[in-house]
């Protein structure tokens, strides 16, 4: 058995009674497991296994398959606040889906888990604004030995101080910033180009995790 902590990713219905989840780990990455009887009434899963969660779970690592047994879970947080929110919803969907491009099955990333782990808990208290996700785009490609040269770029100066910030800021000072319109439309396009060269096609729902609230 292996034990590890998680935020689920996505939740896929199997059969009538069973779940498909795939996880965002501390310790081993991103794995996929099944929950047998997840949604049956009586079934100890009952009311554990949601979107953004985040748990401490069981379960028995298969060796010939990539789809493993959960055994048990204990919620650690429930991240209720998002569920008030179709934006923030939004905002956490893209940045989970750019890190599966970013990122390879079972292999532990545990400085990526840290970001997302922070940037869902900064979701809960800020307003679901466009900076959250350049924030994460650029803290990303940071972790990944990707970052944008700032200063070779064409971007304006305000805008390279403003990104330099960000890289170098925790979240609690990300959500003090007030980018203008100008500036948010300028980093918005350098950094979907950017990452683009880097990570390949992004997940179509950046727009719309980009319009916000």
């Amino acid at each position: 058995m292996e034990r590890a902590t998680g935020i689920i990713f996505r939740v896929l219905p199997v059969t009538e009674s069973s779940l498909i989840l795939n996880w965002l780990t501390l310790e081993h990455g991103r794995i996929t497991t099944l929950a047998k009887g997840a949604r049956r009434p009586n079934s100890p899963f009952r009311g554990k296994l949601d979107l953004f969660y985040k748990l401490e779970l069981i379960f028995y690592k298969k060796r010939v398959s990539d789809l493993h047994l959960l055994k048990e879970v204990s919620v650690l947080e429930t991240h209720s606040a998002l569920r008030h929110s179709i934006a923030k919803i939004t905002q956490a969907s893209y940045c989970a889906q750019l890190v599966e491009k970013a990122t390879e099955p079972g292999a532990p990333v545990p400085e990526i888990f840290n970001l997302f782990n922070c940037f869902l808990l900064h979701l809960c208290e800020a307003e679901a604004k466009a900076i959250n996700v350049l924030a994460f785009e650029l803290k990303l490609l940071g972790l990944l030995g990707l970052a944008p040269d700032l200063t070779a770029s064409h971007l304006t100066q305000g805008v390279k101080r403003v990104a330099a910030l960000i890289l170098t800021s925790d979240w609690d000072f990300i959500r003090k910033i007030v980018l203008t319109p100008f500036q948010e439309n300028e980093l918005g396009s350098f950094l979907r180009e950017f990452t683009r060269s880097q990570l390949g096609e992004l997940p179509q729902t950046r727009s719309a995790a980009l319009q916000g609230e």
